[in-house]
């Protein structure tokens, strides 16, 4: 028996239900070993749909709350109103090493959606949100799931916007700790997702910088590489333009030539100035980089970049 014990025994039962509801089924089957004992234990009632959030199973987190650290416990409290400045103060002292009773506590806590952690303002809840997920990554042991996890996350249209971008910008570094199949797979079909679904759009460009990340990094995902995502922001009619500053930075900085005709049009006739520059100093870059001489002739005129 693990040493979170019954309860998560308990949780356990209830797994199959919760991530049938956060990815479709053909995706259970590498999750559902993947994710940290609390995220397995979640429970998300129907009734519960319209609060912007899951919600964390009560009888679980106080039963395991009792098997860690005093200051895990605090600062992971669900049960009582606690201060986003208690809260903090407890993060100096957490244990190099997190337990599995303590990752569970904290992958609890970022599971709930901010306006429904007790104590704290939703902005103040979002903000201990991302320093519990750079604890886990910092001192749980063995990548204890998590590149699951924050896959999983991203993917739950129930939490916040910032939150699921933030768990976006954490599973390249969850992968980088835990490069299994199921987890590669799981991750991969995160960012995909972030391209090929119109209303994920707002987070391209942290998918981006993900895959970006990770390549340099070595890690390859099946079915999207960093430079198709490029590409497909590049390309996309309806572009936010934070996006595409960072592919084009990308195209500059990693050589890509295929992305030399969207970014001509991009630095002719985008409507923002500085997507007009940051094409224009991918294209001279590429041009001064590679012998083709096919890139020069793509250069804009100046008077167009103005």
């Amino acid at each position: 028996m693990t040493r979170t014990g019954l309860p998560v025994i308990i949780s356990l039962a209830i797994s199959a239900a919760v991530i049938f509801r956060i990815l479709p089924p053909g995706k259970l089957a590498g999750l559902k070993n993947r994710l940290p004992p609390a995220a397995k234990g979640n429970t998300f009632p129907a009734s519960e749909k319209s609060t912007g959030g899951p919600i964390v199973n009560p009888v679980f987190i106080t039963s395991v709350s009792q098997r860690m650290s005093p200051a895990v416990r605090v600062f992971a409290s669900l049960s009582g109103a606690v201060s986003a400045e208690a809260r903090r103060a407890r993060l100096a002292e957490f244990p190099d090493s997190l337990s599995e009773a303590e990752v569970a506590a904290l992958t609890n806590f970022l599971s709930v959606a901010e306006s429904r952690i007790p104590g704290v303002s939703s902005r103040d809840a979002l903000s201990l949100k991302n320093d519990a997920a750079n604890a886990l990554l910092a001192r749980a042991p063995g990548g204890a799931g998590l590149a699951a996890f924050f896959a999983a996350q991203s993917l739950d249209s129930r939490n916040s916007r910032g939150w699921r971008d933030y768990a976006l910008q954490f599973l390249p570094f969850a992968l980088l700790r835990d490069r299994s199949p199921s987890s590669l797979r799981l991750a991969g079909d995160a960012y995909a997702a972030a391209f090929s679904e119109p209303r994920l759009r707002c987070f391209r460009g942290t998918a981006l910088n993900g895959l970006a990340e990770l390549e340099r990094a070595g890690v390859r995902l099946a079915g999207v590489s960093a430079e198709d995502a490029a590409l497909a922001v590049l390309r996309d009619p309806q572009p936010d333009e934070n996006p595409v500053l960072t592919a084009a930075a990308l195209c500059r900085e990693r050589g890509w030539t295929n992305a030399v005709p969207e970014l001509r049009r991009l630095a002719a006739s985008s409507p923002s100035p500085l997507v007009r520059r940051a094409a224009d100093s991918a294209l001279r870059a590429l041009a001064a980089t590679n012998a083709d001489d096919r890139l020069s002739t793509a250069l804009p005129p100046e008077k167009q970049l103005r």
